[in-house]
């Protein structure tokens, strides 16, 4: 065997082991310092292991916040436009409504309009029979009157 060399865990001394040394000494320390090795990479890995598991949470979690936050302004954004919507559609009707009654007044209208034309063609034919007949009497009279002097 070469000759192995350990430090003192007091003084930081070096020291040469022998086989006999080596074996009886140096085995156990050995032995208990890759075991505490062997527990602090374990420890490390845990530790290595819980980070990034919080270190994917938080990633999530943040993912999570964005799409909520995503979620509510598109829903913002519909509620907006639901507005919007029935705020057109009452108009709408509004308009409808005004246009029906627009319609129902020109009728209204136009048939007044059509009564008052048929009263004063009825009025204007009665004025014209009327003065056809006074005409018509006055050319029987001149005629009678005529006839009368011819006699």
């Amino acid at each position: 065997m070469t000759d192995m060399k350990i430090a003192c865990p007091e003084c930081g001394a070096e020291v040469k082991l022998n086989d006999s040394l080596a074996k009886n000494y140096a085995a156990p320390l050995l032995a208990r310092q890759r075991e505490e090795l062997l527990a602090k990479m374990q420890d490390n890995e845990q530790r290595i292991a819980e980070q990034a598991r919080l270190d994917a949470e938080k990633k999530v979690a943040e993912a999570l916040a964005q799409k909520a936050k995503q979620a509510e302004d598109l829903n913002n954004r519909l509620n907006e436009m639901n507005v919007k919507l029935q705020a057109a559609q009452k108009e709408q009707a509004e308009m409808l409504r005004i246009k029906r009654e627009l319609e129902d007044q020109k009728r209204e209208l136009d048939l007044t309009v059509e009564k008052k034309l048929a009263e004063e063609a009825q009025k204007i034919r009665a004025k014209a029979l009327s003065e056809l007949q006074s005409a018509h009497e006055l050319k029987l009279r001149e005629q009678e009157q005529q006839n009368a002097m011819l006699r």
